[in-house]
């Protein structure tokens, strides 16, 4: 028999940098913060998974529009068991 345990964390957490404290708990992380490259590396778990549902849009230099997650894809990536990329940034 397995358990679970669901937390969602709010706004506050961000503010007074509690967050990681929550989110390195986690074997599987579901970020839907709506805030883009608010997960980094140091945020997760060795061997995590994490599912990114953040889309936002983000203007790179010479002003192509692209979308990036929540979660800081390149510097979570390597920590992590699996992650999902969102729509046009590139999986490894």
């Amino acid at each position: 028999m397995f358990r679970a345990a669901v937390e969602s964390v709010d706004e506050w957490a961000d503010r007074t940098n509690g967050l990681g404290r929550h989110t390195r708990r986690a074997d599987v992380l579901i970020v839907a913060a709506g805030k883009a490259g608010l997960i980094k590396a140091e945020y997760v778990s060795e061997g995590a998974v994490v599912i990114d549902v953040g889309i936002n849009p983000y203007t790179a230099p010479g002003g192509n529009v692209r979308m990036v997650g929540d979660v800081d894809y390149v510097s979570v990536e390597p920590r992590v068991r699996a992650i999902t990329p969102v729509s046009g940034e590139s999986a490894r």
